[in-house]
């Protein structure tokens, strides 16, 4: 195979909140979240003022691959008024999309489509995020229902993200410093995770930085913020036209990465997602192919600019290692023989195409 930052963080003082449900033996970690909700959302409440948020109710909860409790609330009887998440494994992130949702607040690609985080803080042993609703529906559900909306929802999310990428592009030359942010520190993390598998095939790994660092090394490139997780599941559109009404879950953003990371997502994981495979077999069958999916080399199309001259194969191994690297870090606290089975799947099996 042959692309400015807005706003800034405001600190809001926090206290721990305790509650004794948490500390009841024998619950599901989603129904020791939901016996904390109440006390939380009477800590959000004065954290951030706003009218009646100790009385909301929650709907029912949901429990994510990535350790977090999900819980729609509002004032019951009414529709959902904000989203509360709350997480023993993932504080270090929901920090992270603070922080990557305060930059981003008054970007104008984005204007209107951007949670809002009324609060945060600690509970429990615990951390919590109270954020606003985002309108519309999500994207997969959306497009379950209507499948002729699918060529509307992409266009649409393609056109916004990359309304981002360029409103913040900057160019770069890809030196050893940011070989190390974009190539070194991801296989490290990679290593930290814990894979017997890649911590007894260094050469494998050694390819992989090698072909990465000979392939980037030098070049003039366009860097821009990006999302991190740009999936349809992440975006929120009106289901009777595809347009997009928000995007959320922003705790994998980066500020200065390749837009490929996005549109690269959107289409290899969506392809994988429709195959019913793992995201490793998608893209070591691009790699062994020698070209993108038809999909993909759409999606690419919209970002190439950023990253001129720069071998396709190349900027999908930067995608998928940013992407694995990441993935493998929340999921640290599964279970050995899972977080294994994962990394066969989607690790070893590019790593054997090298």
């Amino acid at each position: 195979m042959n692309r400015q930052v807005w706003g800034t963080a405001r600190a809001t003082a926090v206290r721990p909140v305790r509650h004794p449900a948490l500390r009841r033996p024998g619950r599901t970690p989603l129904a020791r979240a939901a016996g904390l909700v109440p006390a939380v959302l009477g800590e959000a409440a004065r954290l951030s003022g706003l009218d009646g948020v100790a009385g909301w109710r929650p709907e029912s909860g949901t429990w994510t691959s990535t350790g977090t409790a999900t819980f729609p609330v509002g004032p019951a009887g009414a529709p959902a008024a904000a989203v509360l998440r709350l997480t023993t494994t993932g504080a270090d992130r929901l920090r992270s999309e603070s922080r990557a949702l305060a930059a981003l607040a008054s970007a104008p690609a984005l204007r209107g489509l951007l949670p809002v985080r009324h609060a945060e803080g600690p509970a429990a042993g615990w951390w919590y995020v109270l954020d606003s609703h985002v309108g519309g529906v999500d994207a997969t559900a959306a497009l379950a229902a209507a499948p002729g909306l699918r060529p509307a929802v992409l266009g649409a999310a393609t056109a916004v993200i990359t309304g981002l990428h360029r409103a913040t592009a900057v160019p770069l030359r890809v030196d050893d410093v940011v070989l190390d942010r974009w190539v070194d520190e991801p296989i490290r993390r990679l290593v930290r995770s814990g894979s017997f598998p890649l911590r007894t095939r260094p050469a494998q790994l050694d390819r992989l930085r090698r072909r990465l660092r000979d392939g980037l090394h030098g070049r003039r490139v366009q860097a821009t913020r990006i999302h991190g997780d740009f999936w349809l599941g992440n975006v929120r559109v009106d289901p009777g036209t595809g347009a997009v009404a928000g995007v959320i879950d922003w705790d994998t953003a980066g500020e200065a990465d390749l837009p490929a990371h996005d549109l690269l997502h959107l289409a290899l994981y969506g392809a994988a997602l429709e195959q019913g495979v793992d995201l490793g077999a998608v893209v070591a069958g691009a790699l062994v192919a020698g070209t993108l999916p038809p999909a993909a080399e759409e999606s690419a199309a919209a970002g190439r600019w950023a990253w001129e001259g720069v071998d396709d194969d190349v900027v999908v191994l930067l995608y998928w290692l940013r992407h694995v690297a990441a993935m493998a870090a929340q999921h640290r606290g599964y279970a050995e023989h899972t977080l294994l089975g994962w990394h066969l799947r989607n690790v070893r099996t590019v790593l054997r195409c090298l």
